[in-house]
């Protein structure tokens, strides 16, 4: 039986999730994709998934995700992956908390686009290069 206090927790980690949505423009999201891949390490097989914290789409195959703070991973998603860039909130299937490349899917609006690759991010590397650009 669940406890209030975890419904309470669950249904404050979906808002975040959804409030994290952010329906930038194709040109931005392109941006964003060239600069994560840019930070982004060699490509993973996998990686364990507590949960997303935070999400961002970074154009029609690919959004990053926040496990943690700074642990974000880019995933690409194979083709056709209608609308992603769209999404107003997304999951991510797993096996046991652990997320496999061409295993596991990107889940949306009633779709699954299986994930082609995972690529761990320095987001600290982003965040970095995102304050230069700003002036700060």
């Amino acid at each position: 039986m669940k406890t209030p206090h975890r419904i309470a927790t669950a249904l404050a980690v979906l808002l975040a999730v959804v409030a994290t949505a952010r329906a930038d423009t194709l040109e931005t999201q392109m941006k964003n994709l060239a600069l994560f891949e840019k930070h982004a390490g060699p490509p993973i097989d996998s990686f364990f998934y507590p949960r997303i914290y935070q999400w961002q789409a970074l154009g029609k195959e690919a959004v990053a995700v926040w496990t943690g703070v700074n642990k974000v991973y880019l995933l690409k998603v194979a083709k056709p992956c209608i609308n992603l860039d769209w999404a107003k909130t997304i999951g991510v299937t797993s096996s046991g908390g652990t997320v496999k490349t061409r295993f596991d899917y990107v889940t949306f609006d009633r779709q699954r686009c299986q994930i082609a690759s995972i690529q761990p991010v320095d987001y600290a590397a982003v965040r970095a290069e995102l304050s230069t650009e700003k002036g700060g």
